[in-house]
Order: C-alpha cells, then sequence, then structure tokens
C-alpha cells in the first residue's frame, strides 16, 4: 500500500480536534460465592458448577397473601409450613396418601388453626384474628416449593399431579384456591418472574388443564 501525504495530515489534524470525556461509571454485580468444580488456573477449560451449590431461590411473591396463610415470620407460621414441607418430602413416594394427609392436616395441629370448611360445624372456634385457609396454604407451599431455583427438590411432575389429586379429593375447596394461584402467577409474569419458574408454571398450568377438559373462565383472558 503506497503512503498517502495528504491523507495522513488529514488523519492528524482530524485526531487534534478531538475532545476526551469521561465514561460513565459500570457497576458490576458481585460474584457468587461459589465453588468451580474442576476448574485449571492454567488453562481455559470450561467451569462445571454444581447445581446444589448454587443459593436457592423463591418467587418474587406468594401465590396468595400472608392474611389467610401462615405468616413465615412468626414461630406458628413457620412451624406449620415447615410440617407440610416435610410432608412433601416423606410422601413423594405416594402421592394418594400426600394429598390425603394435606388435607388432613387439621387434625394433627393446634386446634383453631384453620378455618373450617364452608357448611361444616366447627368443633373448635378459630383463633381470634387468625384466618388461615388450608388449601390457600397448601397451594402457596407446593407452587413455592415447585418454583424453587436453580431447581426443585422433587420432579415437577410430582407437584403436578399432587395438585391435580387434591382437586379431586376436594375439588370445591381446592379449585378455588387453583384458580387464584394461576391468576396470580399469570400477573407476575408481567412484573418480571423469572424465565425457568414461569417455564415450570407454564407446564403446570397446561398439564392442569389438559386433566380437567381444559375448562376455565376463557372470556377473563
Amino acid at each position: 500500500m503506497l503512503y498517502d501525504e495528504k491523507n495522513d495530515a488529514r488523519r492528524k489534524t482530524t485526531l487534534t480536534y478531538l475532545v476526551p470525556f469521561n465514561l460513565p461509571l459500570v457497576l458490576v454485580p458481585p460474584e457468587s460465592d461459589i465453588e468451580l468444580d474442576g476448574v485449571a488456573t492454567n488453562t481455559e477449560e470450561a467451569a462445571q458448577i454444581k447445581k446444589d451449590e448454587w443459593p436457592e431461590s423463591t418467587p418474587p411473591a406468594p401465590p396468595h397473601t400472608l392474611q389467610i396463610t401462615p405468616d413465615p415470620n412468626t414461630p406458628a407460621g413457620y412451624a406449620v409450613r415447615t410440617a407440610l414441607v416435610d410432608t412433601l418430602a416423606i410422601f413423594e413416594v405416594n402421592r394418594k396418601d400426600c394429598a390425603r394427609l394435606l388435607l388432613e392436616y387439621p387434625k394433627w395441629t393446634f386446634p383453631g388453626a384453620f378455618k373450617p370448611k364452608p357448611g361444616a360445624s366447627a368443633e373448635v372456634e378459630p383463633i381470634p384474628g387468625q384466618n388461615w385457609q388450608l388449601e390457600s396454604t397448601l397451594l402457596e407451599i407446593i407452587l413455592g416449593t415447585l418454583l424453587i431455583l436453580p431447581e426443585s427438590p422433587h420432579k415437577s411432575i410430582f407437584y403436578i399431579s399432587l395438585i391435580t389429586e387434591l382437586c379431586k379429593l376436594s375439588p370445591s375447596t381446592v379449585g378455588p384456591a387453583v384458580g387464584k394461584s394461576i391468576r396470580k402467577l399469570y400477573g407476575l409474569l408481567l412484573e418480571g418472574l423469572d424465565v425457568e419458574a414461569a417455564r415450570r408454571f407454564v407446564g403446570w398450568f397446561s398439564i392442569h388443564m389438559s386433566n380437567f377438559g381444559f375448562q376455565w373462565v376463557w372470556k377473563e383472558w
């Protein structure tokens, strides 16, 4: 390539008139304190990160408000939620027994913890100021466990089939709780629900609709 004296002089003149400016600050997210497995410091080998070493995270908001479900920040609420999560873990091998025991849980907890079913006679008066609803609590626990990231404790099909079994055992009480949960999670899609959590929600919603003949108030959507 031949040297062009005119172009070289023009380029030097242009560089003389360039005004320097400061770049804006860039905030880099902090690195998670996670150990990498099988990474050599002197090579460019891809890092293999164990899934069980990632910190667990849950959806930004539960399907129901804390007014009708146990508050995990109180001793009573924490005890109830822990017992229900343990029931899911113990009876993961049998969804039918798990669903039956979950609906019978008020028999095994402190009296008056949950509101009685509509039309049922209350053997014990509910605790004043406590409006816990069993079905809403069960759906919040099951869906909250299903949507744990990076992966749920058990396969997604267990939680999906468990909700189906609950609907079959008590459709009049579990059905409305399922509808509220679907509407709440659907609304969270617009608020930035995690992509993986949204994928699991879509999978559950699709299977649930197919199990019940795609019956839904479609006019609302």
